[in-house]
């Protein structure tokens, strides 16, 4: 594969930018056992009402959290779906303080532990700090114990991140809309990554040049078939994006019945881009029903 298809396959669904902390490396469940289910994941106060803001874009809640949290945290092959369901809306929900996640780590009676603090008032944010601690070593969170740590701690230092609400959308702190990101990324002709950059920056009024970037991006780019998959579930995101979730599914289908002639990386930004579709559509239906585990969707049960 070229350089610059791999550069932008990097840009799909995690959308990193360099002032996020890096997706961590793949590590095996410590527990080397089935994933961790919804039942495994409880709130404090226990009465607490699992219940995502309503007038939020639906993909922005899911992608803030699924790039920034489940990613980080190294939690998409060990949450179950309905998992991943139950986390998102508890960590948007006004009345959770704190998440508890069992068998995260090795020492099984110490659970993963998120505390959050959402502030209504302008500007709306949602700010999450969890008890993993993040090693430049490994370029992921240890998984022996949690723990708080004081900032005394660094390098090392506690998984965390704020989301911000801009214009009704949930936006990652490191996302946000920056004039110098947009010159220098229109300066090197980056539109694949200036798509992104626009989806997930929280701004309405550049959202009508998303589909161009694609389109320009589909004529221009490179006969490769990662690359031709990746501006694909480029697309797939944007409809996602806008509440179109039959040409996401659409999009999804046709990806997914040449899944043999992708790559590894491709492999695992499909099911980031799945998992995404499946939470949107139980979100926006508010029926889990929708969550069909992404090694059922690729068997075509």
């Amino acid at each position: 594969m070229h350089l610059r298809s791999l550069i932008a396959l990097s840009a799909l669904v995690v959308v990193l930018s360099t002032a996020c902390l890096s997706a961590p490396s793949k590590q095996i469940n410590p527990q080397n056992s089935a994933p961790i289910r919804s039942d495994d994941i409880t709130v404090t106060p226990p009465s607490a009402v699992l219940a995502c803001p309503l007038d939020l874009n639906i993909y922005s809640m899911v992608h803030s959290l699924y790039a920034g949290l489940i990613l980080q945290l190294d939690l998409v092959d060990d949450l179950s779906l309905p998992a991943k369901y139950r986390l998102i809306r508890a960590a948007w929900s006004s009345t959770v303080e704190k998440i508890l996640i069992h068998g995260y780590f090795e020492q099984e009676e110490a659970p993963l532990l998120l505390k959050s603090r959402r502030r209504r008032e302008a500007p709306r944010m949602l700010e999450w700090r969890s008890n993993a601690v993040y090693s430049p070593l490994t370029k992921g969170p240890l998984r022996g114990q949690g723990e708080f740590l004081s900032g005394e701690a660094e390098p090392m230092a506690n998984i965390s991140e704020t989301v911000v609400v801009v214009d009704s959308r949930a936006v990652r702190l490191c996302n946000i809309y920056s004039r110098p990101r947009e010159e220098q990324l229109l300066a090197e002709k980056a539109r694949l990554h200036l798509a992104h950059f626009y989806l997930h920056d929280g701004r309405r009024d550049n959202d009508r040049i998303i589909p161009k970037l694609l389109d320009k991006c589909c004529a221009e780019g490179e006969s490769t078939t990662d690359h031709a998959a990746a501006l694909k579930l480029s697309r797939v995101q944007y409809e996602l994006y806008s509440g179109n979730y039959s040409a996401a599914l659409q999009g999804l289908s046709e990806l997914g019945s040449h899944l043999t002639d992708l790559s590894p990386t491709l492999h695992r930004l499909f099911r980031f881009a799945y998992e995404e579709y499946c939470l949107c559509r139980a979100l926006y239906f508010q029926d889990p029903a929708y969550l069909i585990e992404y090694t059922q969707f690729t068997r075509g049960d």
